[in-house]
């Protein structure tokens, strides 16, 4: 099943650096959020109102 996972918060809270370790394959990462996943697509859409 595919899933989209929506990341947002404040400037500075960690969303890039939880980013870039999920991508990174990061066991600890994934075993703290129960993630299990073969494949992971990152797209960076910034919104600046």
């Amino acid at each position: 099943m595919k899933k989209i996972v929506l990341l947002f918060g404040q400037p500075g809270s960690g969303r890039k650096t939880l980013v870039k370790n999920i991508l990174n394959n990061n066991e600890e990462v994934k075993s703290l959020l129960n993630l299990t996943y073969s494949s992971v697509l990152s797209l960076d859409e910034t919104n600046n109102n």
